[in-house]
């Protein structure tokens, strides 16, 4: 049996099929046949952790010259390697999550994939890993391109995004973009894990979670913390909400609170809650028009234009602050 160096293979729970078919190889082992990319009249097998898949030599030899050199090689004759319905069996050191999704691309399943109940953007991943260890280039293109469709790079698609909910899939993304020199998806991804951690920073789940993470990027994570929020009370300070007596009126007639006088706004926009998530809590002071409904207009358009303007330097910042450039 051929075996091909590993890729590092980030553990899943493989996706258990409703009904599991099951081969018979020579040596009477038996392995799951698996439920999408296993056709009757493939020439060709791999057996990629316990699953069976058995595929077209032609079609992969045309989209990767890594795979047509493969085939190319003498296969061994040994009794002792298994094969399947006399097909020798290629063993790849891949995640069978990885080179299904991978294969989703070359073979377009009619159904939505098994995979559809793990992330897409870690089928993606895992689908773009395959596709470089195998210098597939079109698949590479279209994973890439399915990435940037759902991992936030804006703080609009950061928002609207649900991949940051947990702090198990971030590390995870963080981990998968180093991995594939994807830099692009790191800033976004620092920051909700500064923002989740600093919840329950002193939990030992949290830190078993995050200590996942490389010593470098652990590192870059906790003096981006602090660098982040020095910025924020640098900036914020000034701001009328977190020091009324920052903040004079021209017009101290017509603004009630532009005065010396001005007292903070409610509890619930506090420090607290600016420091630990501040680019969501300034997008709310810049989207709910009651935060700063007892200023007058002029103060009214000049807080909110400063709010986007610190909201856009701390979003630009992220590399600076992270040491992603490093």
């Amino acid at each position: 049996m051929m075996s091909v160096p590993s890729t590092p293979i980030t553990p899943i729970t493989p996706i258990t099929p409703i009904a599991p078919s099951y081969v018979i190889l020579s040596d009477g082992k038996q392995c799951q046949a698996h439920y999408t990319h296993y056709y009757d009249d493939g020439n060709i097998a791999f057996l990629v952790e316990d699953y069976v898949f058995r595929l077209f030599r032609s079609v992969l030899a045309r989209r990767s010259e890594v795979l047509k050199d493969l085939f190319a090689l003498p296969q061994p004759q040994s009794r002792d390697e298994p094969t399947l319905d006399g097909l020798s069996i290629i063993r790849l050191k891949d995640s069978m999550i990885d080179f299904a999704a991978f294969l989703d691309f070359i073979h377009p399943p009619s159904s939505p994939p098994r995979w559809a109940t793990v992330p897409r953007w870690r089928a993606l991943f895992g689908a773009l890993r395959i596709a470089r260890k195998y210098g597939v280039d079109d698949v590479d293109i279209q994973a890439l391109k399915g990435l940037e469709g759902v991992l936030p790079t804006t703080l609009d698609t950061f928002e609207r995004s649900t991949v940051y909910a947990t702090l198990n899939a971030t590390v995870e993304v963080v981990n998968l973009s180093r991995e594939l020199g994807l830099e692009r998806f790191l800033p976004l991804a620092f920051y909700r894990l500064a923002t989740l951690s600093a919840q329950n920073i002193s939990s030992s789940q949290t830190m078993a979670v995050l200590c996942r993470l490389s010593k470098e990027d652990l590192v870059r994570l906790h003096v981006g913390r602090a660098a982040l929020q020095d910025a924020l009370v640098n900036q914020a300070y000034y701001m009328p909400d977190m020091n009324p007596h920052a903040w004079r009126c021209p017009s101290n007639r017509h603004c009630p609170r532009g005065g010396p006088t001005a007292v903070p706004l409610a509890s619930k926009k506090s420090w607290m809650t600016l420091l630990q998530f501040p680019l969501e809590e300034l997008r709310l002071r810049i989207r709910n028009p009651s935060i700063y409904g007892d200023f007058c207009d002029d103060c009214n358009d000049h807080l909110r234009e400063r709010v986007r303007q610190l909201q856009a330097t701390l979003f630009a910042n992220l590399l600076l602050y992270f040491k992603l450039s490093d």
